[in-house]
């Protein structure tokens, strides 16, 4: 009797252990109902994670299904706004008035099943930012620039906007063909705005104000640009534009104090998305000599020049079409003295520099080092190549790698860019570097 007990038992947790076995799938994990696995959230967060009230900071969500459904997000939180809307895997949101540590929680969808997570961000200091915080950089047109004549009427608007305390920036666009322009688009994360066919022979006025989230507005310029009169004709094609006037320039423009180790980069942008070759002018006297012909890509590492000078340089842009746009000159003044030295400049990238075939889920790695030992912190600049989407999107990181979690195009030619920084407020940007995607 009791051996039939014992061998009916066994029987019973061979049937429990098989069913149990059943409902787990080849990684060990359980199904969720229907058969189909709810979506997995790798990180959600905040950049930066610490802001001023009322102040204004990224939401990211970093997401995927194992079934590869089409996921979507929404974000909630119990105070603050999202000026954008709450859907989107990232999302800006305003800080209340009120110092604290609040919660945010993002919802990812794959239509049937819901994955929560939560993101912490501290809310502490004076409203606006405190005294520290900078308002942002003037806009400047990239495309059309201002003046332009003759152009197609199929226009793209696009302009460069950056903030020194790497602020995420709002912008209200103004446009028509009045000398003062309406407001066309408000809060407007976007720096472009295609305005599809517009009218022949006409000139158009237009204007770009930059919000910080802290209570600072910038104003830029009021540009012009005259649409053609639907002849074609000019060089290189009907309807080919001049390269964009090179922008962004590192140094930045009469900068003080400028390690005596060079790297010079900038940002041009062809609204045509023509190839663009650069001619690099340089010297310690205005109105520099050249320096550099044709060059493919926007940044050059010059190595040690003198301290205690002041330098002089500008850029042209060519495009493929045999069409130019000059820089204004810009200068930097290098340190007269040591002291703690600048970091050298980021290098061993990975994908190596105008590398193709690259996968799409490839991560991006490089190398660090300072001559004083100290650690380093790095800003990551990355985007598509002719377009002005170039922008920072990665922040006082001490990692030398990032990834971007297969947000990669195929066939798709990429820009990136690090800039290395020490704990003393010395940085050293790199060179531009490229790669292209897998087919």
């Amino acid at each position: 009797m009791q051996a039939r007990k014992k061998l009916l038992l066994s029987a019973v947790s061979i049937i429990f252990v098989f069913v149990l076995s059943g409902c787990l799938d080849q990684f060990g994990e359980d199904p969720v109902a229907g058969g189909e696995y709810a979506p997995v959230i790798d990180e959600a967060y905040a950049t930066p994670p610490t802001i001023a009230p009322s102040d204004t900071t990224s939401m990211i969500c970093v997401a995927y299904d194992r079934d590869y459904d089409e996921l979507g997000y929404r974000w909630s939180a119990p105070v603050g706004t999202f000026p954008n809307g709450i859907w989107g895997s990232e999302v800006l949101w305003i800080a209340p008035e009120q110092n604290g540590t609040y919660e945010l929680t993002v919802t990812v969808s794959d239509s049937v099943h819901e994955t929560q997570r939560t993101a912490i961000v501290d809310v502490y200091g004076i409203p606006g930012g405190g005294e520290g915080n900078q308002p942002p950089v003037t806009p400047v047109a990239v495309s059309p620039t201002n003046g332009d004549q003759g152009i197609d009427n199929t226009v793209t608007l696009s302009w460069v906007c950056t903030d020194p305390d790497g602020d995420p920036l709002l912008f209200d666009l103004y446009y028509g063909s009045s000398p003062t322009p309406q407001q066309y688009r408000f809060n407007m994360t976007e720096s472009s705005e295609d305005l599809g066919e517009i009218t022949f022979n006409t000139t158009y006025y237009w204007q770009v104000v930059a919000k910080d989230g802290k209570g600072h507005e910038v104003s830029g310029d009021i540009w012009s640009f005259t649409t053609g009169d639907g002849s074609g004709g000019g060089g290189g094609g009907s309807n080919n534009n001049p390269p964009g006037q090179p922008y962004s320039p590192y140094p930045a423009n009469r900068s003080t104090n400028v390690t005596n180790f060079v790297t010079l980069s900038w940002i041009c942008i062809d609204q045509d998305g023509d190839p663009l070759s650069y001619d690099l002018y340089f010297g310690s006297t205005p109105n520099p000599p050249i320096y550099r012909y044709n060059m493919s890509v926007g940044s050059i590492y010059l190595g040690e020049v003198h301290r205690n000078v002041t330098y002089y340089w500008k850029v042209i842009a060519n495009d493929s079409k045999g069409l130019t746009t000059s820089g204004p000159e810009w200068t930097f003044k290098t340190w007269s003295q040591g002291g703690n030295s600048h970091p050298d400049p980021p290098g061993n990238p990975n994908p190596p520099d105008m590398s193709e075939h690259i996968p799409l889920n490839a991560s991006l790695n490089w190398g660090g080092s300072d001559p004083d030992g100290d650690s380093l912190q790095y800003d990551v600049y990355f985007g598509e190549v002719g377009s002005s989407d170039f922008r920072l999107v990665s922040v006082n990181q001490s990692e030398s790698t990032i990834s971007f979690f297969n947000l990669y195009a195929r066939s798709t030619t990429y820009v990136w860019q690090i800039i290395a920084k020490d704990p003393t407020g010395n940085e050293t940007r790199g060179n531009q570097w490229t790669f292209t995607t897998v087919e």
